[in-house]
């Protein structure tokens, strides 16, 4: 937790996978205000133990946009040739 800003600055994480304990911790960045919201428009998520990591960013982020509902139409079934 930031002190000045008291918004979060990283989290770690323990889950097992495959049996085996797992841990990783993910560093919040670049907040930004949005509708009276603090949010990080980067997140950087990397295992303990290894050198990689996997950066996401955000250009934008929106709150209570307006959704057209064919969006949730189910789609039509394939035409044409082909068999099994």
């Amino acid at each position: 937790m930031d002190t000045d800003s008291y918004v979060p600055i990283k989290y770690e994480t323990k889950r097992i996978i495959r049996g085996t304990p797992q841990e990783s911790e993910t560093t919040l960045g670049d907040y930004k205000q949005v509708g009276g919201w603090f949010l990080p428009f980067s997140l950087e998520t990397r295992q303990k133990g290894s050198s990689g990591s996997q950066k996401i960013t955000f250009d934008k982020i929106e709150f209570n946009v307006p959704i057209d509902s064919t969006r949730y139409s189910r789609p039509k079934p394939p035409t044409g040739g082909g068999s099994l």
